[in-house]
């Protein structure tokens, strides 16, 4: 058993189906227990990687999940005023 896994959390095992980001972009998903720590993980890539927007919906245990895509390949650019 993996150590962060448990009885009821299976490690994620990739599909043969799933479809691979394209080359210089990488998938990420992030899991918390709150909207506000996803979001606070994503500020952090925000600052190092470019990106597309996050796509986000619940946890069956009523916790946040958030896909981002970020593009390895391309540093970000400037914050966004506001």
């Amino acid at each position: 058993m993996v150590p962060h896994e448990t009885e009821t959390t299976p490690a994620v095992v990739p599909r043969e189906t799933e479809t691979l980001p394209p080359p210089g972009h990488a998938e990420v998903r992030i899991v918390a227990a709150t909207p506000e720590a996803a979001r606070a993980v994503v500020e952090v890539l925000r600052h190092c990687f470019a990106g597309a927007e996050q796509r986000s919906c619940p946890t069956p245990a009523g916790g946040t999940r958030l896909h981002l895509t970020v593009d390895t390949e391309t540093a970000a650019g400037p914050p966004a005023p506001g």
